[in-house]
This record gives C-alpha cells, sequence and structure tokens, in this order.
C-alpha cells in the first residue's frame, strides 16, 4: 500500500514540477507570448513544423530534471547523514562555500497535513502557471465587452472604394519576424538593406528616424497579423472550435483585400514555403479572394522539388523566390491586374534557417539567418525592378510579428515592426512618430494602388496616407490595444 502511495505521490509531484517548467520555459522562450496565442497554436498544427520546438523543449526538460535528481540525491545524503553538507566550490581563482540543510517530508503523517500540503503546491503550480501566461488578465478580457467596433468599424460594403482606371498590380510580402530592431544587434546591423529601402521609399515609424508598426493585441502571431493587415480587425478566435476556418466559412461577417480584388478581377496567388493547411491559410486565402494556393505541396505536386525534399518548415526562401519570379512572369502574360502574396519562413524563431549561400558572420544562427534573409529579399526587389510590369507594380513589405525569440534580443523597450511601401503612386510626408498597427494596412494598401476610399477608414484600420488620425493616434495605443482584445457583442454576432 505504501508503495503504490509513493508512486502516486511521485506522478503528482512530476505533473507539477512538468507544469512549472513547461509555464517557466514558454515564457522565457518565446517573447511577450498571450493565452490566446497559445491556444491558437496548439489547435492548429496541421502541417507546421514543430521539430524544432520540440527537441529544445524535451533537451531544456531532460537537464531541468537531471538537476532536480541532483539536489534531491545531494537532500537524500544530507538526511541519511543527519547533519548540513558543506561543499566548497572552487571557480575562477575564488572559493564558495556552499551549505546544504536536510529538508524531510517524514514527519508529515498526518493525513490532513499531507492533504493541505498537497493542496499548497498545487494552488502555488495555478498561480505561477497563471502569472506566467496572465490567465487573469486573459479572464478579465473575455468577461469585458468592448464597444470599439460599434462606435469605430467601418465595413468595406457601407463606403464607396473606387479604384483607378488602370487598376496596379500588387506584391505584398510578409516578412517573417521581421523588426526594426534587428539594425541594432551587438552594434550591428543585420537588415542594412532593407534600412536603406525603408529610407528611400515610403516607411511609417513610430520615431523621428527608422522604427514601425505598434504589435496590437490579436496580432501577435502569423495567421492572426495576415488576418488583421487583410480586414482591419484583430483575430478574436473562438477557443471552443478547434478547427475554425477548416470546417466552416472563415470570418463570414467581414469582406477581406483579397475579397475586394477579386470583385475587381485581380489574379491572387499565396505562395509560401511550408504546408498551407498550417493555422488554417489555405481556408482563409482560399474563402476570402479565392487565391491560387503555391506551398510545399504544390511544388512537390509540381515537381518543383523532390517529393522527399523537406528543410526547416518544407523549403527555404531561395526556392520560394525563385518560384515566385516564376510565377509573377505567369501572371503578367496574363495581361490583367494581379495580386502576389508571398510569406518568408527562413527567419522563423528559434535559430531561423541558413542556406549554403548565406554568410556566417556570427555565432547565433539566428542572426546569420536574419542578415542573409535582408540580402536575399534586396536581391528580389532589385529582380522586380527591371521587369516590365514593376512601373504599374505596387511592393509591400512588411514583418508579419515581433520575433518570438525572447533570448535573441535582450533591449524589449522599442520594439516595432519593419515596413515599407516601394513604387506607391501616392506620396506623403505624414510617416514619422505615427501610432499605426498592421490593422493600419488594410486601407493603406489599397491606397498604395491608387484606390479612393471614402473617409479613409476600413475595419478598424486607417489609411495612413492620408490626414486622418489612426485610431491609435486618437485614443493613445494603451487604451487602443486594450480594447482589441476584450469581447465585443458586434464583433460575435456580425463578424465571426
Amino acid at each position: 500500500m505504501k508503495r503504490k502511495l509513493s508512486v502516486v505521490n511521485s506522478i503528482f509531484l512530476f505533473i507539477l514540477i512538468f507544469i512549472v517548467y513547461v509555464s517557466y520555459w514558454l515564457k522565457s522562450t518565446f517573447y511577450n507570448i498571450k493565452f490566446e496565442g497559445i491556444l491558437y497554436i496548439i489547435t492548429h498544427r496541421e502541417g507546421g513544423n514543430n521539430d524544432a520546438v520540440v527537441y529544445d523543449f524535451i533537451v531544456a526538460f531532460i537537464i531541468f530534471i537531471a538537476l532536480i535528481l541532483v539536489l534531491l540525491f545531494i537532500n537524500w545524503i544530507s538526511i541519511k547523514l543527519n547533519k548540513q553538507l558543506v561543499l566548497n566550490i572552487n571557480c575562477f581563482k575564488r572559493s564558495k562555500r556552499l551549505v546544504i540543510y536536510p529538508i524531510s517530508f517524514g514527519k508529515v503523517n498526518n493525513v490532513l497535513n499531507k492533504v493541505i500540503v498537497k493542496i499548497v503546491l498545487i494552488l502555488i503550480t495555478i498561480v505561477y502557471f497563471g502569472y506566467s501566461f496572465k490567465v487573469i488578465d486573459f479572464i478579465k478580457h473575455k468577461t469585458s465587452i468592448s464597444m470599439i467596433y460599434e462606435e469605430r468599424y467601418v465595413s468595406p460594403d457601407s463606403i464607396s472604394i473606387v479604384f483607378p482606371k488602370v487598376k496596379r498590380n500588387l506584391i505584398y510580402i510578409n516578412l517573417e519576424s521581421m523588426e526594426s530592431s534587428y539594425s541594432n544587434y551587438l552594434n550591428d546591423n543585420l537588415i542594412s538593406n532593407l534600412e536603406v529601402i525603408s529610407s528611400e521609399n515610403i516607411s511609417f515609424s513610430n520615431n523621428e528616424s527608422f522604427g514601425g508598426l505598434y504589435q496590437a493585441n490579436l496580432t501577435d502571431w502569423t495567421m492572426a497579423s495576415l488576418v488583421g493587415q487583410t480586414t482591419g480587425i484583430p483575430f478574436n478566435i473562438p477557443i471552443d472550435d478547434n478547427a475554425y476556418g477548416k470546417y466552416q466559412e472563415f470570418l463570414p461577417g467581414i469582406i477581406s483585400l483579397g475579397e475586394i480584388l477579386e470583385e475587381e478581377n485581380y489574379n491572387q496567388v499565396f505562395m509560401i514555403g511550408s504546408n498551407a493547411d498550417f493555422g488554417s491559410r489555405r481556408q482563409y486565402y482560399t474563402q476570402k479572394g479565392n487565391y491560387e494556393i503555391w506551398d510545399y505541396l504544390k511544388a512537390k505536386e509540381l515537381k518543383r522539388i523532390d517529393k522527399d525534399y523537406f528543410v526547416f518548415w518544407g523549403y527555404e526562401d531561395k526556392k520560394l523566390f525563385e518560384f515566385a519570379k516564376d510565377k509573377l512572369n505567369e501572371l503578367y502574360e496574363m495581361n490583367e491586374p494581379f495580386n502576389l502574396t508571398l510569406l518568408t519562413v527562413d527567419t522563423h524563431f528559434f535559430d531561423g534557417y541558413v542556406d549554403s549561400e548565406c554568410e556566417l558572420k556570427y555565432d547565433v544562427s539566428y542572426a546569420n539567418a536574419i542578415l542573409c534573409s535582408d540580402k536575399k529579399i534586396k536581391e528580389f526587389i532589385d529582380w522586380i525592378k527591371l521587369q516590365p510590369f514593376y512601373e504599374n507594380t505596387t511592393i509591400i513589405l512588411v514583418g508579419d510579428h515581433l520575433t518570438m525569440n525572447n533570448n535573441f534580443l535582450n533591449d524589449n523597450s522599442d520594439r516595432k515592426i519593419y515596413n515599407a511601401i516601394i513604387n506607391s503612386p501616392i506620396k506623403t510626408n505624414n510617416t514619422k512618430n505615427r501610432i499605426a498597427t498592421v490593422l493600419d494596412l488594410f486601407p493603406t494598401t489599397l491606397a498604395s494602388l491608387g484606390v479612393e476610399i471614402e473617409g479613409n477608414r476600413l475595419g478598424l484600420g486607417t489609411n495612413l496616407f492620408s490626414n486622418e488620425k489612426t485610431i491609435g493616434e486618437e485614443m493613445g495605443f494603451e487604451e487602443f490595444n486594450g480594447e482589441l482584445i476584450k469581447n465585443s457583442k458586434y464583433y460575435a454576432k456580425f463578424l465571426k
């Protein structure tokens, strides 16, 4: 009987330790991770590459357990000897004296005391988990009601949206985890080419120099950002639907950028180097604009890569840009306006992907991946500028979100999302000291195509080329950001 209780207690203790460790690991590994993001990533894993994440977690967990076992072994010795242990540790010519006092739960014989101890341990675990992921804030937000949609939301079908007589093409490149903060890494610049592109074209900054967009709530993982950029609203997912977008219409109440361009007879393609099923991206782009999906599976189907080829998330950005060049030539020959949307992957956390052509300048793989990505993006843009369709094409570069690699950038004080608009037919001098988010890119993207938007607002976004203040500028970013994460009866009833 005692042996069975001992096994049960050991399992109980291991579960608590595991929960505490997972909480600590996620919080220390992922930058500014929120409970909503965790829920979405857990429930939308199809087609993703979680091998690196799982491997790092397992290795770290084994080290963690080994450390606990060593401490327990030392404690056991101390108990057996019935005295404190004194260890002299010599390190770097300095002597450290470590005193270990025996800790024994042998005196906890009373059943009530044992129950109390277990309850206390459970409460400590729950509190730590809740603190790590701000679960209390999550519950608070889910029980708070926002009126921002009733007061601020502008549906595209409620206003006039007028395209120019000659419609412009759009090349929209989502840059994985790309932030302007990379320009100051160990007093070096990992994105010197992107910074030059920013300075020579239109880029919206939070300061007087090289900055970027604020990261808004519910746009801080890739799929949420893609939705935010193309609809002007955050992706406030229903947590009771694990297959959101797969077996039903994806956000049926909204009108997206893709649907507006589809109405204007644009040929649209979404190209990525991974499986489009991951995060319900296939469902979103096919349902919201009838995009042709060109992903890892498509590349295998067309024999552009070997059937057993797989690196990182599928195929690397080097191949993505090669395939995109071919697709752009195809689209141009169709003699109709087109929208080619790309999503890069080489700069995905933790360590990114470095191919054989990349310079290994740094000891940190992620830094090399970012440096290499910066070069490849410039080369792709330079190629586009030489093509016959460039004159009538707007190019948008934007990071999807800040990097989740919490161990890469130590200074988290002023991190912003990279953005640049190239070859826009309209200009603006109002690019500095802006409070803008990816939600503002919805109307701004249309404006960069020469589209006239009545009132210069769509969704919760504002046309940044106009003289209108963004909602964040009117309310202040913190207040605006707080409203986005609250429950909305309007959102629940009319949008999702």
